[in-house]
């Protein structure tokens, strides 16, 4: 039978506990598995990340332009782009638009 004196030493117990103790002690069943599946799904994050290709990555020079890769053929420059020395440069003066090749 629960009387009135074993409420109040548990309400006192609780009242004493820190909410950590009092987390841990209402989870140690499900503790176990919610840590195995957040340790899973954070090493298959890592492995994402590590091994996911690098098409979305921008390569950027040093000095804060993006990198121009050149070819045998005319490209369009466009703003923001720092070009490597020793490439052939043409610009339309009617368009306002420059041109490199190799």
């Amino acid at each position: 039978p629960v009387t009135s004196a074993s409420r109040k030493r548990v309400r006192s117990r609780l009242m004493s506990m820190s909410v950590l103790e009092l987390w841990s002690r209402s989870t140690e069943g499900r503790g176990r598995a919610a840590l195995a599946l957040t340790a899973v799904t954070f090493c298959g994050v890592l492995l994402w990340y590590l091994f996911r290709e690098g098409e979305d990555e921008v390569p950027t020079s040093t000095n804060g332009y993006l990198d121009f890769t050149p070819t045998e053929d005319w490209q369009e420059v466009l703003p923001g782009y720092a070009c490597p020395p020793g490439l052939e440069y043409r610009m339309d003066m009617s368009e306002g638009r420059s041109y490199a090749r190799l």
